[in-house]
């Protein structure tokens, strides 16, 4: 408590450059999601300080705006506060002035910095309002000489719980790297926290499935294939699905080709299904990982091969990036697949019929060559006939346009119209590409 009341010395704020703006400071409470074993709950912290992108020296105050930009990269420290249910009327909960050890089974049993002290980034916060109280309230299993703390709403804290995991996208694929942003605790009897009848509260209750340990298959493993029933070796079932895949959309499969299960518009790369979440992330050292909730992940995947056509396995489909689309709270761009590239630009981006402007570096990633589609069973004179209707350069114009953009950089800025199309046909869809 002690650091509550400092935390209101005037000596510890800058009133002079908040200029009516909102802000946290030392000693005030946030909330914030935390990883407990497979669960995923509400903790509170008290704020010891923020450390700011490049500067060692904590400060004792940030604005909120500056809290909730991905850009600033600013780091929240602080503790995790033990909360107690303030009456059986479930209402509210108080601080009972203790601390929480972030890991119990830590071999190290002296009270040091690392084992109560973390730091978050500080989007994944939340900033709390609790009032100031002298006693507890009747039917409180806490001591009067845990007076006076904090007390917070229990509406205001199931209110950031909520808030906090909408945050992290649950229902797109963007919730497997944002979760990994979270902290962690090992500290069972701790958090979740506990209401009055020692019943776990302020926790998600449907953790998606794709976060839940997953057994994958070996890449040796015969599994039927989900559209056609063939058996297939896992890791040949990429190959296997594109194939179904592609033809599909080039509508070109035969009629009984995928007697199991139809394809959707935005199929799974890997087992050719839709509401599969799979997210691409490449590393600062440069290597990628693919993390995915699909039953028939190859987890050994070799990316850059996989990408590559070859006369062995040609199907070149692999997650991508949609560089137009928001990042997320990770910072991490949205995963699609390569063959689904097209349908995701006209669902997601296009305006009417008009479909956006595409980076130059998705319109390759998004290129298929026709060598590509002649080996998974698709003719020329089909290849031919969906790119003309949908205005795709094939792969020698494709090449020719991002030498001509090259020299367009290295010469002047203006973007210029790169559309291989029908210029007189208004309603047929058009890609565009811009210089990067």
């Amino acid at each position: 408590m002690e650091s509550f009341l400092n935390s209101r010395k005037h000596d510890e704020l800058d009133p002079d450059n908040m200029n009516g703006q909102d802000f946290m400071k030392k000693g005030d409470p946030a909330a914030f999601l935390i990883q407990s074993g497979p669960k995923i709950c509400l903790a509170v912290l008290e704020v010891i300080g923020f450390r700011f992108k490049g500067e060692r020296v904590l400060k004792t105050t940030a604005v909120i705006d500056d809290l909730e930009d991905t850009d600033k990269q600013i780091k929240i420290v602080g503790q995790i506060i033990c909360l107690s249910m303030s009456s059986p009327k479930k209402e509210s909960w108080d601080w009972n002035k203790h601390y929480m050890s972030l890991d119990i089974d830590s071999h190290d049993k002296r009270l040091m910095h690392r084992q109560y002290v973390l730091e978050l980034a500080s989007v994944l916060a939340y900033p709390l309002a609790p009032s100031l109280v002298t006693r507890p309230l009747s039917g409180s299993k806490l001591n009067e000489s845990d007076y006076p703390t904090w007390r917070i709403p229990s509406e205001q804290l199931q209110l950031a719980l909520d808030i906090l995991w909408d945050s992290l996208e649950p229902e797109s694929e963007k919730i497997l790297g944002n979760v990994a942003l979270l902290p962690s605790i090992t500290n069972p009897a701790a958090l979740p926290y506990r209401d009055i009848d020692e019943n776990e509260s302020l926790l998600v209750k449907d953790i998606p499935g794709c976060l839940l340990p997953q057994q994958k298959y070996s890449g040796k493993d015969i599994l039927p294939c989900l559209l056609c029933g063939e058996l297939t070796v896992l890791k040949d079932m990429r190959n296997h699905v594109g194939g179904h895949i592609l033809r599909t959309f080039r509508e070109s499969d035969a009629p009984d080709e995928c007697i199991q299960q139809s394809i959707g518009d935005n199929p799974c790369g890997f087992c050719g299904l839709d509401n599969c979440l799979t997210q691409l992330l490449q590393k600062k050292s440069g290597g990628i990982t693919i993390t995915s909730n699909c039953q028939y992940h190859y987890v050994q995947m070799q990316y850059q091969a996989a990408a590559k056509f070859s006369r062995s396995s040609p199907c070149t489909n692999v997650p991508i990036h949609c560089p137009i689309c928001p990042t997320s709270v990770s910072k991490a761009p949205q995963t699609i697949w390569k063959y689904n590239a097209l349908f995701h630009l006209l669902s997601e981006h296009a305006t009417g019929f008009t479909p956006p402007k595409i980076p130059r570096k998705l319109l390759a990633d998004m290129h298929i060559t026709k060598e590509e589609e002649k080996a998974l069973k698709i003719t020329e004179e089909v290849t031919d006939a969906w790119r003309e209707e949908h205005n795709i350069p094939g792969t020698e114009s494709l090449l020719e346009m991002m030498q001509a953009e090259d020299m367009q950089k290295r010469g002047r800025s203006d973007t210029v119209s790169t559309a291989f199309s029908d210029s007189h046909d208004p309603k047929r869809a058009r890609i565009y590409a811009i210089p990067e």
